[in-house]
């Protein structure tokens, strides 16, 4: 039997009237990474997410793209995006900073634009 790759992918969704999943990102030396994803209507983009360790609004309208859209956003896409992201948190965020988020903090996620 062959070792483990160094890194693997799993994604787990369930469909209950709105997306549910976790992205895992599993490591042979550290165990695994664990992010909750939940999209709160199918079909808009918009939903929310918990932040955790390591997160960045930057990296969470990236992932949140890639989800909605099925594919890697272009740079581009993902600017124009994660502008929208920052404004509509501007007030949510605790340290009324967007380069500050803290684990457990809510980001609110628009509506993805159409391609």
């Amino acid at each position: 039997m062959s070792p483990l790759p160094s890194r693997v992918l799993v994604v787990v969704a369930v469909a209950l009237g709105m997306v549910v999943g976790e992205i895992a990102l599993a490591t042979s030396d550290s165990g695994s990474i664990r992010i909750p994803y939940r999209l709160a209507e199918p079909g808009d983009g918009s939903g929310s997410v918990t932040v955790t360790r390591g997160d960045h609004l930057w990296k969470i309208s990236e992932r949140h793209l890639e989800a909605s859209l099925y594919r890697t956003p272009t740079q581009g896409e993902l600017r124009t995006y994660w502008k929208t992201v920052v404004e509509a948190n501007s007030t949510r965020l605790r340290s009324r900073n967007p380069d500050l988020i803290y684990p457990g903090e809510v980001i609110e996620l628009p509506p993805v634009p159409e391609p």
